[in-house]
């Protein structure tokens, strides 16, 4: 406790059922509201996009996960299931540990990474996909930046090959500057859009740009990397370099390989150039929501799923 870092592992009676996950951040970082467009600590929508920093505070559902395993101790209580916690916080440690290191290290080993990265959509796509995986009965490990209603649960460890990650570009902890995603090595990457964002950690957007650019020098020639194509600053980031296979979408246009949409947002046909793949009826609406549902496909088409 005193290096900043919880790891606690409560062991359950089976050995075959699938452990429970709970990983939370609860560093505090300071924010003026001087410093910022908007104020940091009110939710905002425009544009269909919401906005907001330090709108909510997690260290009170961290600390009802330790009071909890504490009282099972006390009480003589083993859960079917284990229960394995992670906490990190950043701001407040001198370097021993971080949470994004520790699921690199202990959770992604040996799956098959699809990491999701992008300044907006990356909880939405990440559940999308993690439930597509899970409709076509593979079991997929997820952690997500949020609680899938599909799910009930914000991360889980899952039985099969697939790992889905929410890739945050906010640096890692206080002692390790690098953007959280560049610790998970993933086969399959989405790049879902980049926008200035993180005015206390970012200069400007370039700063961004080369932390994305780091993330695409991790995946492999054989990997796979998702990127709309409509966004101007991805472009720059895949100028700098790229060494794996690229599959756009997202695109009004017909172009060939190119995943796209055609129809209402929340009623459209997917398609591939000229050829319809499959059809898209839900309850979501706006654009961006679309564009989140071509990068979830692309990505789940990759292991095997067709759309």
């Amino acid at each position: 406790p005193k290096e900043g870092g919880l790891v606690a592992v409560y062991p359950g009676t089976s050995k075959t059922a699938k452990p429970i996950l709970l990983i939370a951040h609860i560093d505090v970082v300071e924010a003026k509201r001087a410093d910022w467009e908007r104020d940091p600590f009110v939710m905002v929508e425009e544009n269909g996009y919401f906005y907001g920093r330090g709108t909510a505070d997690n260290k009170a559902q961290a600390a009802v996960w330790v009071d909890t395993l504490i009282r099972f101790k006390q009480q003589g209580y083993t859960p079917k299931r284990t229960v394995k916690v992670a906490l990190t916080c950043g701001e407040e440690t001198n370097g021993a540990f971080n949470g994004a290191q520790w699921l690199a290290e202990n959770v992604l080993p040996n799956r098959h990474v699809l990491a999701v990265a992008g300044t907006h959509g990356k909880t939405t796509t990440t559940s999308i996909l993690a439930f597509m995986l899970e409709a076509a009965g593979r079991d997929p490990g997820f952690l997500v930046g949020g609680v899938p209603e599909n799910f009930g649960v914000s991360a889980r460890i899952g039985s099969g090959k697939e790992f889905v990650v929410e890739a945050d570009e906010y640096d890692t902890a206080f002692f390790d500057k690098r953007s959280k995603f560049v610790h998970y090595s993933p086969r399959v990457a989405i790049l879902n859009n980049l926008e200035f964002d993180h005015a206390d950690i970012f200069p400007n957007l370039d700063a961004i740009e080369i932390q994305f650019h780091h993330l695409v020098r991790t995946i492999p020639e054989s990997g796979l990397i998702i990127v709309n194509a409509r966004d101007k600053s991805l472009e720059r980031v895949l100028s700098y370099g790229c060494w794996s296979r690229i599959q756009y979408f997202g695109h009004p246009r017909e172009q060939m390989g190119m995943l796209r949409a055609q129809g209402a947002h929340h009623a459209f046909d997917v398609l591939r150039g000229g050829l319809k793949l499959g059809r898209v009826e839900w309850a979501l609406v706006g654009e961006h929501n679309q564009l989140n549902a071509l990068a979830a496909i692309a990505a789940a088409e990759n292991v095997g799923i067709q759309p």
